[in-house]
């Protein structure tokens, strides 16, 4: 793992300190505050994985790189958020100032360091009997020029200071830190500690941060908050665009065989998950079958269906025309030879391809070869339709995603071909024309307009979205993985074109990479991986490490911190009821900076970017937490009746930016969001979704490279120039995670060419320096 941090930050020093003292293989990459690869929100230091997820936060990565627990760390956790909001901006302000420090500040600094000179009495680290969070914290700021003789009072700190400096693990920490100071600390880390209200201006530097907040925030805040009841359920609606307005329409690809059994395993999952929709909808339904023989009939007069004879595949055994998902065989694409590749895809080069062309066909119901038999079809012309789709492509491209943007430039780079959009199967929409009765539409044909048609069951109304009037704005958002961008970026657009009536077009593809599997593949079919009827998360990579580490420490000391620290802080004070609130400054502070976050949540929202966008949602948590540790509620209860109403408005007011409570609300028992997840449980899900297979057989899947079709020597050397040029192309334009396995494959291919001739492969070219 890589921890990311700007020149001289103490906090990047703690990080990398644990970091040894854990045994953790670590290395520092230390870059600048507004290096590009900083993404929003803007945070330093931060721990990088070897999967790229990245954890931010000092304490909660502190916390992953020491793996402490949390249920032992409630006295850990006080005393960390203690340091981080009120010992080390003291700190900080004192050893900046120099000769214009503040005599008040440093009183205060006074009793804070005599408290941890009392604490380190009791034992040799600040919490337990080892070094924890916050004795990396504490160190890595006293390390600082000038920040311990801030303290040399305090012997008992002084002594703790001297034996933790001693050990070879923060010597070797040291060595790798230069010039540390306070100033990279406050330019860098946006979610760091809150200053006290009471700092002189003149002591804090004046560069701007994105901390500061406006007055005019502060107002706005202060304008905006309303007390309300909570939003009671309303009764459904029908929403429509609207004139004027941005309309936002979103829809995800889903599979054609879908029967009543998969409709409602998918359902229940995102019910599950808490997902809704204003309707979920299906396309066995007779609106999807009026909707695409209309639109066949419409691209049919406009000129852009053609009929070809096309060869076919029938298994004889089975008695029926293979579907393209029920045949598969070696992918024909020079260069690939992936044997697995399907009907009409090849999962691996991501190229189409058409059945008849798989090289050793096979039946996927009974694994038997088929036969070839020809068959008149329906063709969409997509090379007449080729000049508009590309007009209009360039017109949209800025809001796809990198992968939706090459894999259509691709198509396109190739020039378009007819494809064939009919097929002689039993399952499907008839197509309506004399002589193809027995014929249905393709999948890929038919199943995009079931977007059009699960709108129409929705509302009578659903050409307002698919066919909005001139000054209506209606912006179509597409979800998917990246094998099924071609029929949304290509073969839909190009039928709504051809039809040329209007219809609303894709504004943004979000295409997402593979999802993969630890170190392989998801397989449904080997029982490999963990799917939505099976567990709670998913990413691009899934990694059950990764998943122990984002829950234990974004989720649970981070958000589930923040949420049930207040509620049962509320329980046990106030009676379980919202109490009354009096609102000062820096409430409307705290208030200005959630609104800031918030919007930049939606705007990350807007533009599908929903990772940043959660980094949003857990940087007000964060906010949240030390809001309640600089105001301490628990100790103004024990103080004066003002006090005690005071602490009545911070913990009604920590709520409310979780959620709107109105005062005099009574809430439920609060129980944790959030859960531990313990290494052994981890090696468990480990071991129950690893895959019958592969623990029936102990050994891994074969590597593409592996499974290259042998060809003749006028077909190596053709497949090696083809191969050779699309290497070129990807470096151009792609990341290594792209084209490293077409390389493997063009090694490959070469070594295939050694073997034939009995010549050697020819090593890399050096590339010759520029003088």
């Amino acid at each position: 793992m890589i921890i990311v941090t700007n020149p001289g930050n103490p906090y990047g020093l703690a990080l990398l300190t644990a970091g040894k003292f854990a045994k953790k293989p670590v290395k520092v990459e230390q870059i600048g505050n507004n290096d590009a690869q900083l993404k929003p929100p803007k945070h330093l230091p931060l721990v990088r994985l070897q999967s790229g997820q990245e954890i931010f936060g000092i304490e909660a990565s502190l916390r992953y790189l020491l793996g402490e627990s949390v249920e032992h760390s409630l006295k850990e956790q006080e005393l960390t958020e203690w340091l981080l909001t009120h010992f080390i901006p003291i700190l900080n302000q004192l050893v900046l100032s120099g000769n214009r420090r503040d005599a008040s500040q440093a009183t205060k600094l006074a009793g804070f360091t005599k408290k941890l000179d009392d604490l380190l009495k009791e034992g040799d680290f600040l919490s337990g009997n080892s070094p924890s969070t916050p004795d990396f914290i504490l160190w890595s700021h006293l390390a600082v020029e000038g920040a311990l003789k801030e303290v040399s009072t305090a012997e008992n700190l002084c002594k703790w200071h001297k034996n933790f400096s001693s050990r070879s693990e923060a010597q070797e920490a040291l060595s790798d830190f230069k010039d540390l100071n306070f100033l990279s600390l406050q330019n860098s880390n946006r979610f760091g500690a809150l200053a006290p209200s009471t700092a002189p201006s003149s002591s804090i530097d004046e560069s701007p941060t994105a901390d500061v907040i406006s007055a005019e925030e502060i107002a706005s805040a202060r304008e905006g908050f309303t007390f309300q009841d909570i939003p009671q359920a309303k009764e459904a609606r029908t929403v429509l665009p609207k004139a004027g307005e941005r309309n936002i329409l979103i829809t995800s690809a889903l599979p054609y065989e879908i029967c009543d059994k998969y409709f409602e395993i998918h359902n229940s999952i995102y019910r599950w998950f808490g997902i809704g929709f204003d309707y979920f909808g299906r396309t066995t339904t007779p609106e999807q079958t009026q909707i695409v023989q209309q639109m066949f009939h419409e691209l049919f007069e406009a000129g852009f269906v053609e009929t070809e004879s096309v060869a076919q595949l029938l298994c004889q055994k089975c008695q029926r025309y293979l579907a393209d998902r029920f045949v598969e065989g070696v992918c024909p694409h020079p260069g690939c030879g992936y044997e697995d590749a399907r009907g009409d895809q090849c999962d691996s080069c991501g190229k189409l391809v058409n059945a008849t062309e798989l090289i050793k066909p096979r039946c996927k119901l009974c694994n038997t070869t088929p036969v070839v038999r020809d068959s008149s079809q329906f063709f969409i012309n997509l090379p007449k339709i080729e000049p508009k789709l590309r007009e209009w492509f360039a017109s949209v491209e800025s809001g796809w995603t990198h992968n939706a943007r090459v894999i259509t430039k691709s198509w396109l780079r190739e020039g378009l071909r007819s494809r064939c959009i009919t097929r002689d199967l039993k399952w499907g929409i008839p197509v309506p024309k004399p002589g193809f009765e027995s014929k249905v539409f393709y999948v890929w044909f038919d199943a995009p307009i079931g977007y059009v048609s699960i709108t129409s069951k929705y509302t009578k109304e659903w050409r307002q979205w698919w066919q909005p009037n001139d000054d209506v704005n209606v912006a179509l958002y597409q979800f998917m993985a990246k094998d099924n961008v071609p029929f949304h970026s290509v073969m839909f657009p190009a039928t709504l074109l051809g039809i040329n009536k209007g219809y609303t077009l894709v504004s943004h593809i979000m295409a997402t990479e593979y999802l993969n599997y630890e170190d392989g593949k998801f397989s449904k079919s080997r029982g490999i991986g963990v799917f939505g009827n099976d567990a709670q998360g998913q990413d691009s990579s899934f990694s059950w490490n990764d998943l122990e580490a984002r829950n234990n420490s974004e989720l649970l000391n981070n958000l589930g911190n923040f949420i049930n620290r207040a509620l049962v802080f509320c329980e046990k004070n106030f009676g379980a009821i919202i109490p009354q609130m009096v609102l000062q400054e820096e409430d409307f502070v705290l208030l200005a900076q959630t609104n800031r976050e918030f919007r930049e949540y939606v705007a990350c929202m807007e533009k599908a970017k929903m990772r940043d966008g959660i980094k949003h949602i857990l940087a007000i948590s964060r906010h949240g937490n030390q809001f309640m540790q600089v105001t301490q509620p628990w100790v103004l209860l024990k103080g004066t009746d003002d006090q005690k109403a005071r602490a009545g408005t911070v913990i009604g007011l920590d709520p409310r930016v979780k959620m709107w409570l109105k005062p005099g609300h009574k809430i439920g028992k609060p129980e944790p969001l959030f859960v531990k997840i313990e290494q052994g449980r981890i090696e468990e899900l480990k071991k129950k979704y690893a895959g019958q297979q592969q623990v029936a057989s102990g050994q891994a899947p074969p590597k593409v490279s592996e499974a290259l079709p042998k060809l003749s020597l006028k077909d190596l050397e053709e497949a090696i120039v083809k191969q050779g040029e699309k290497v070129r192309q990807l470096k151009a334009t792609a990341e290594k995670a792209i084209w490293q396995p077409e390389v493997e494959k063009l090694l490959t291919l070469k070594k295939q060419l050694a073997e034939l001739t009995g010549q050697p492969v020819a090593p890399a070219k050096d590339k010759k320096k520029k003088k």
